[in-house]
């Protein structure tokens, strides 16, 4: 290299450096020019994927050294980005030619993995059936042997955590408790200020509803209207499905009329069922039955006594406050209460008794 540099001040004058990079750069281009290889060096720089990472590398030495400048990095990556975006073009149509000459391959080979898998899967399924079960078996086996130590463990582990959550719970339940008050004292303390605000925001809602109610008026009418044509749209169209709504009903229940009377009779046969089953009660209720009957007739006489009385009663306060005596319609209210009564006493004694 000092040979090269002395060469150098020789052709050209210059003193060159040896620690400086860019004096070696220097030099080496004075050598490159003497010798008639510049052209083709500066192309193998600017054109090979290894040239131009060689020039980003020099460059970016220079730049970190202080000899070079940012446009030298940013030209050389250039150079850099350009040779691998060839390099990436130029590689495509060899790849997918490649590809496609050595598909058919891949594919055999594929089948022939996928033919021996299965054909090892098929060959040693018994014996990993058989290993599985066996694993699977000493794993419960194990589990078995286990089992009493395990048992004490766990039911350790559990009162420990029980005896743990017990030891602490005055403090959980107390830090919850300070929790919540602190949170209630603060919107106890927040409600002067919140109270203000929700009202405001209430009557700055109905203000602006009330400021804007013709135009709610204006929708909600619009709204209804455009129901109303809807409607009123609709209604051939609905006309015009009605007869195969009914079509479709009638067929739906001609076609599930055997369901429904086997419905029917399993209702009645198990209505039966349970009025027979229901027959013990009913006899053991009859006592009750017959008492209740007996304190209604009892109470009847009592009954038709204040009707009469305020039957008469309503009648004179009438003839009073109309100042006159209507004998006749009096006497026609009393067969009406006459009538009443009878029947009155004809359903009690035969219905009621009866059922």
């Amino acid at each position: 290299m000092e040979r090269l540099l002395q060469d150098a001040t020789a052709i050209s004058g210059i003193e060159y450096d040896i620690s400086s990079l860019n004096d070696v750069y220097q030099a080496i281009h004075v050598i490159q020019e003497e010798l008639g290889i510049t052209e083709t060096t500066a192309n193998e720089a600017t054109d090979t994927l290894q040239g131009s990472m060689s020039s980003l590398s020099a460059s970016w030495n220079n730049f970190l050294s202080g000899s070079g400048n940012l446009n030298q990095v940013v030209e050389t990556a250039t150079d850099v980005v350009s040779n691998i975006v060839r390099i990436v073009k130029e590689a495509i149509p060899d790849l997918m030619s490649g590809f496609m000459q050595a598909l058919p391959e891949f594919l055999n080979l594929g089948k022939e993995i996928l033919t021996q898998i299965s054909n090892g899967l098929i060959t040693y399924l018994p014996q990993l059936l058989q290993a599985g079960i066996t694993i699977l078996t000493e794993l419960i086996n194990g589990i078995i042997v286990m089992l009493p130590q395990l048992v004490p463990i766990a039911l350790q582990a559990i009162q420990s955590l029980i005896t743990g959550l017990i030891t602490y719970l005055p403090q959980i339940l107390q830090a919850g408790i300070t929790v919540l008050s602190e949170l209630i004292k603060g919107i106890a303390s927040m409600l002067p200020q919140l109270i203000p605000q929700a009202i405001q925001c209430v009557i700055t809602l109905v203000l602006g509803i009330l400021e804007n109610i013709d135009l709610v008026i204006d929708a909600a009418i619009q709204l209804v209207m455009g129901l109303a044509d809807g409607l009123i749209s609709a209604i051939p169209i609905l006309i015009e499905k009605i007869p195969v709504i009914i079509d479709k009903l009638i067929s739906a229940i001609v076609d599930n009329l055997p369901k429904l009377v086997l419905m029917g009779i399993e209702l009645i046969v198990k209505l039966i069922a349970g009025i027979l089953q229901a027959i013990p009660q009913l006899v053991m209720a009859l006592p009750e039955i017959v008492i209740a009957i007996l304190k209604g007739l009892a109470s009847l006489p009592s009954m038709i006594w204040d009707i009469g009385v305020n039957l008469v009663l309503g009648l004179w306060e009438r003839n009073q406050k109309h100042g006159k005596l209507d004998l006749g319609k009096n006497i026609r209210i009393c067969k009406w209460y006459y009538r009443w009564n009878t029947w009155y006493f004809w359903y009690t004694f035969t219905f009621k008794s009866n059922v």
